[in-house]
């Protein structure tokens, strides 16, 4: 005050630098195609569709179609599953946003996988359980749990016997879920009293 007729109008802070830069969090909408290509868009960038639904705009290929599609948040965890019953693990946030990438930039799959599901590795998420339904009729129920990580390498998520392979990836609780064969029989199995196992071995 003797020197500058004032008090010290600013406040001296001790700070400390992170090399961390926060990343923004925002909604996404993840796409997966039978031809290993996923398409990632901001929900923000959607259109309204004439019955009020929403959508967005993929260029697909000759015999190229969506096989399923989900909203999550850009700092969440994907996994995806393939048919020899593989998975792997990839940030959202450094999915490519607003065009169509082939998951081979993203994930080091072999040559002959292809992925077959995917889901978010949320820490709250909405279902309990995964559930592999092969070619052979071998059913697996696992705890999604499980399959937390950070591996960038892919992990075993179920064993199969030679000739066979994943035909269908459910993400549930303990719900009854039905089985169709090619034969028309309709099989319906109460998720609760089959048994779950988990085998992660990394390939």
């Amino acid at each position: 005050i003797k020197s500058y007729g004032d008090n010290r109008r600013t406040k001296i802070l001790n700070l400390t630098s992170t090399d961390e830069e926060p990343i923004e969090v925002k909604k996404l909408q993840v796409s997966l195609t039978n031809y290993n290509n996923v398409f990632t868009a901001e929900t923000s960038t959607l259109y309204t569709q004439k019955r009020g639904g929403v959508g967005n705009k993929i260029k697909l290929d000759n015999g190229e179609y969506i096989i399923d599609s989900r909203t999550l948040d850009s700092n969440e965890e994907l996994l995806f599953f393939t048919q020899d019953g593989n998975v792997y693990h990839r940030s959202a946030h450094n999915l490519i946003v607003g065009e169509k990438t082939s998951l081979i930039t993203y994930l080091n799959l072999k040559d002959w996988e292809h992925i077959c599901a995917f889901t978010t590795n949320s820490k709250k998420p909405t279902e309990k359980y995964i559930i592999f339904i092969t070619k052979k009729g071998m059913l697996k129920k696992s705890e999604l749990s499980e399959y937390n990580t950070n591996r960038s390498v892919g992990l075993r998520a179920i064993t199969l016997t030679p000739g066979d392979e994943i035909m269908e990836v459910l993400f549930t609780n303990d719900d009854k879920i039905g089985i169709l064969t090619e034969l028309g029989n309709f099989l319906l199995c109460l998720l609760s009293l089959v048994l779950h196992y988990a085998e992660h071995p990394r390939l």
